[in-house]
């Protein structure tokens, strides 16, 4: 018994010792800068998206946005947050257009002055 009182004697010590166990405050880990190749290839031009990053290229230029990456890539889609479209890569503003165009294939009648 006096033999495991004076081990437990004895860690405590140390435990109080190690400045691991101090009553400074614990500060946070540095974040790790993301260094993304396909990022940097994409800067210089070609279209990507990096889900690390959460961000596009296309043309060297960055996009914030998934589907607006998507959009400018050639993909006809609709982005309510950013309250754009586009039909082969091109950017469409009005929603009523951009569905005409989807399925028509020209604008509204509001921007053509056609019924339809």
């Amino acid at each position: 018994m006096i033999r495991l009182f004076t081990v437990l004697i004895a860690l405590c010590a140390v435990s109080l010792s190690n400045p691991a166990f101090a009553d400074e405050p614990v500060k946070p880990a540095p974040e790790k800068e993301h260094k993304c190749e396909s990022c940097e290839k994409a800067k210089s031009g070609e279209a990507h998206w990096c889900a690390g990053c959460k961000k596009g290229w296309v043309k060297g230029k960055a996009v914030k946005c998934e589907a607006c990456y998507k959009g400018q890539t050639g993909q006809d889609v609709w982005c309510d947050g950013c309250k754009a479209g586009y039909i082969g890569g091109e950017k469409v503003t009005c929603k009523t257009c951009f569905d005409h165009k989807a399925n028509k294939g020209e604008a509204c009648k509001e921007h053509t002055g056609k019924e339809g």
